[in-house]
């Protein structure tokens, strides 16, 4: 350019990009009184106040001024419509991955914790613990990349160009093109073809519009999950190979737009790797010669010494020094989301053990929820028992409060007639507490409680081991004709396994849920499905589900009894032993009640119930700030109870018979002040 066209073009610039310097400009015109500046004159006055604004400054030629971004986003509009699309669904399928895997790897651990001896299935299960939560830490720090890369332009650059440089190390005529054009078949076709094999098929009331859409949807996450896993296999692959890894870097570079179908021609003959790749090696096989040395002393741990510290520590560093390897296999792969979600597992796996394990009672500390009219010690004086009555029978007329609806059912014989002849919701929760009383007292507590009323006349048919997972009590009443089974929750630490196993995977994905919406995102028959098919399952499934098994055989075998002798057969539970309750009582068509169960929605195809009979059979007590309840979703009548206490306080099978006895009254004339005066005084009673 020539020296006059350079000033226009600055004296231009100046008047559209640089307000400073035309602050200048007119601060050197108003130093000057009288005297005109000649055009050259203020030409270098412009060239002057350039210089003290920025002497770093570049001035673009109007003929080199890029397209403006609006116009880019128009004319690249396949891409742009890919960016948004696959952007939201990798993130998406990124939730709903991590909340299954993560879900299965612990579900794997705990079926593993379960068992009690030695067997193929153990070994099995420690082998696949580590890699079932290598393979979900990996996939998630590979799918944030992925995520980020459909975020980018050129769109899916880093995934064409890591495909094309592994596959040119096999095939040499490979080129990008071709990795763009089978790219964009599988973005497009695979939801397209899952929405048409859908239309045929009739879900219920949905229309075809609506079968079509989520069979789309449900297409693009599984092509999402073929391209992270195709992304993953060639990233590891590139990595490991310096050469692969230098034409990766070239490739996306020099990468075009999605959609333009460009052949880069930019390539890399020649780098020198043999050293690097020997030392790789070596370091790789170093740290698997380490996992697999974990491996085995894990093994020996659940051998001679079966410890949840020790066992779950080793399968974590086994699966730190396979990560380790992998690393030293290909460098770049692993990035700080594979360490943050490994310890977001372990943050997770300790904070549901800890938050289900209980201890059971010993003799000298069990104590009856309330004292029956003919127990000893019904009625004697306490010295803090907060105003509360010796006796609340009945709700008055005129009450604060209606109560609660549940206080007015009754269970029962049909033909035995007479409110006397029948259960109330207290009778039941009486029941349920001395599933808690150690084997040696359960009689003699279930005396204090039912003593001096009509169920006095009690039989214990069966006292199952504390150490029994779901542990069973069984009553007969003669006077009212029913066989009543009560179920422990958890108390014993293979209760928590049991439970943990059970719910564990269910539980991360509502976790995920209030995150991002992984549960509405797909057909509750999907979640249902997933569960059923999970890689635990078919493992331990015959060990694992023996208690239930067990507990259902128990429970045919009373139903069976009872019905010759006339008696009808009544199933409840607390926690746990509330949700065995209900999948058994619906088994068997008999009434059941379940105490801060949790739900059973998702696991209705695992435990091989309908949904309509468990509508039908059973009812569930919901403390409204229990958080066991809340884990699943529940089916059955549920009756809410207020408790603004702590989670694990409103968990209490205590605390809600108390908060019931408050606002309904017991007409049993039960003696609650011992316990109850812990929450409720005489001002809380519904009287």
């Amino acid at each position: 350019f020539g020296s006059s066209h350079q000033s226009d073009l600055r004296v231009a610039y100046l008047g559209i990009m640089a307000p400073q310097a035309r602050t200048l400009v007119a601060d050197v015109e108003s130093q000057s009184d009288s005297v005109v500046p000649t055009e050259s004159e203020a030409t270098d006055a412009t060239d002057a106040s350039i210089e003290k604004v920025d002497k770093n400054l570049i001035i673009v030629p109007e003929d080199q001024i890029p397209p403006h971004p609006d116009d880019i986003i128009h004319k690249m509009w396949y891409e742009t419509l890919v960016r948004l699309r696959f952007t939201l669904l990798v993130f998406l399928s990124l939730a709903l991955m991590l909340a299954l895997s993560l879900g299965v790897a612990m579900q794997m651990f705990f079926s593993v914790m379960v068992v009690k001896t030695l067997t193929f299935k153990v070994v099995l299960g420690i082998i696949l613990v580590p890699l079932i939560l290598l393979f979900s830490a990996v996939m998630v720090d590979e799918m944030i990349d992925f995520g980020l890369d459909a975020m980018d332009l050129p769109c899916f650059g880093l995934f064409r160009a890591s495909v094309t440089s592994s596959v040119r190390s096999c095939f040499p005529s490979w080129n990008t093109r071709k990795t763009e054009i089978g790219l964009i078949i599988l973005l497009e076709g695979l939801p397209i073809l899952t929405g048409l094999i859908s239309l045929p098929t009739r879900q219920g009331n949905l229309t075809w519009y609506t079968r079509f859409l989520m069979s789309y949807i449900l297409g693009a996450v599984l092509c999402v999950y073929l391209m992270a896993l195709l992304y993953v296999i060639s990233h590891i692959h590139v990595g490991h190979s310096p050469l692969t890894e230098a034409r990766m870097n070239v490739l996306w570079h020099n990468m075009g737009n999605l959609g333009d179908l460009k052949h880069v021609l930019h390539d890399v003959v020649e780098v020198a790797d043999a050293d690097q790749r020997r030392v790789r090696w070596l370091k790789c096989s170093s740290f698997m010669l380490a996992a697999v040395g974990v491996e085995v002393l894990v093994l020996l741990v659940f051998i001679f010494w079966k410890n949840f510290a020790f066992m779950f520590s080793g399968l974590m560093l086994t699966t730190i020094f396979m990560a380790l390897a992998l690393t030293a296999y290909a460098p770049r792969l692993l990035g700080k989301a594979f360490w943050l979600t490994l310890a977001f597992f372990v943050v997770l796996t300790l904070g549901l053990t800890f938050g289900t394990t209980a201890t059971i009672p010993t003799k000298n500390t069990f104590i009856p929820t309330a004292l029956g009219p003919g127990a000893s010690g019904f009625g004697a004086n306490l010295t803090e028992d907060n105003g509360l009555p010796l006796q609340f029978l009945q709700r008055p007329f005129g009450a604060k409060s209606p109560g609660y609806p549940i206080c007015g059912m009754s269970w029962g014989n049909g033909n035995a007639t007479g409110y006397e002849n029948q259960l109330n919701i207290f009778d039941l929760a009486m029941l349920t507490k001395a599933s808690y009383a150690p084997q040696g007292i359960t009689e003699s507590a279930l005396g204090e409680m039912l003593n001096g009323t009509e169920l006095e006349k009690f039989e214990v048919l069966e006292n199952q081991p504390d150490s029994q997972i779901g542990r069973l009590v069984v009553v007969d009443l003669p006077k009212q004709k029913l066989r009543v089974m009560a179920v422990r929750g958890t108390a014993i630490t293979e209760d928590a396994y049991a439970d943990l196993e059970i719910y564990c995977a269910i539980a991360v994905l509502q976790f995920f849920g209030h995150v991002v919406p992984v549960l509405k995102a797909m057909p509750t028959g999907m979640v249902q499905t997933l569960l059923e098919s999970s890689p635990a399952r078919a493992i331990f499934d015959a060990t694992t589900y023996a208690f239930l098994a067990k507990v259902q055989a128990d429970a045919e075998v009373h139903k069976k009894q009872a019905a010759e002798k006339g008696f009808e057969l009544l199933i409840t539970g607390h926690s746990l032993g509330g949700a065995i309750a209900g999948v058994i009582a619906t088994k068997l068509d008999v009434a059941g009640l379940g105490i801060s169960a949790p739900g059973l929605r998702y696991q209705l195809d695992r435990m091989g119930v309908m949904e309509s009979n468990l509508q039908h059979s059973f009812t569930v007590i919901q403390p409204t700030n229990d958080i066991v309840p809340k884990i699943d979703e529940q089916r059955g009548m549920v009756e809410w109870i207020k408790c603004d206490l702590q989670p694990i306080k409103c968990h209490s099978l205590v605390k809600t018979t108390c908060e019931l006895w408050s606002q309904c009254g017991d007409p049993r004339g039960r003696d609650y002040r011992r316990l109850c005066s812990t929450w409720y005084s005489k001002d809380d009673m519904n009287m």
